[in-house]
């Protein structure tokens, strides 16, 4: 059993509403944290457990227990979480802005954390690529916003929070998720593109285009493609930039 990826040291927890953590894997989890257990047995491999709501603050230190093994996660704060998501504008890391190198000199806060989604084909495929900079699919823990982080993380998602935090004075964790390049439908949740009729025309030819898609065959073409796109990939990418 094991948490998701997403719940590492130095998180951030969004203040006024309960508070889920989830993972997968069969057994029974208990989670402690602020004076309050919570247990659940999991189902179908997956599990969730809801904690009370709470105001800021922090650093805090949680203890999850999955079968038996406990899982300490410390120094979380709990603030404003926001989620920046998009294509290639949104993927651009303040280091490749103008006053870029400027500002992350002077951009140490302790109050914001960063917390970036792997870029991956599909579930458990490595990405190797190259668009502002060398691209990787492992998971990364969130970090605090410092000179080194802020640099190659979403520079309009860190001008964000550096802001929001300073209007608010409550602690912000930001989760960049983009990929530059990606058609823009991707980023968009399903049940908007119905009642848009363009959007909903769009949505039922995709539909009834995987309706008939053959799977197994599809499978193997695809695969087929990351490893070869994959080993072109690292034939191209030069050694001073990864």
């Amino acid at each position: 059993m094991k948490p998701a990826n997403i719940f590492t040291d130095k998180m951030v927890l969004q203040r006024d509403l309960p508070i889920r953590v989830f993972g997968t894997g069969d057994g029974i989890v208990s989670v402690h944290f602020l004076g309050e257990t919570v247990t659940s047995k999991s189902d179908n491999g997956k599990w969730c457990v809801s904690l009370s709501a709470r105001p800021f603050g922090g650093p805090y230190s949680m203890e999850i227990e999955l079968n038996d093994e406990k899982i300490i996660i410390n120094d979380i704060l709990i603030g404003d979480v926001f989620l920046a998501c998009g294509q290639s504008n949104m993927e651009m890391p303040l280091f490749r802005t103008e006053s870029g190198f400027e500002d992350s000199l002077h951009c140490d806060n302790n109050n914001i954390r960063y917390y970036t989604v792997p870029r991956r084909n599909k579930k458990g495929a490595d990405n190797y690529g190259y668009h502002f900079e060398t691209l990787y699919s492992e998971e990364k823990p969130w970090e605090i916003c410092n000179s080194e982080s802020s640099l190659h993380f979403s520079a309009i998602a860190h001008y964000f929070a550096a802001y929001i935090q300073k209007e608010i004075n409550v602690p912000v964790g930001i989760i960049s998720c983009n990929w530059g390049g990606r058609r823009i439908e991707a980023f968009i949740e399903k049940s908007y593109f119905y009642g848009v009729p363009s959007l909903e025309n769009q949505m039922m030819e995709f539909e009834n285009y995987v309706a008939e898609l053959n799977m197994e065959e599809y499978e193997k073409e695809y695969t087929d493609f990351c490893i070869k796109n994959e080993e072109f990939l690292r034939m191209k990418i030069p050694d001073s930039i990864e």
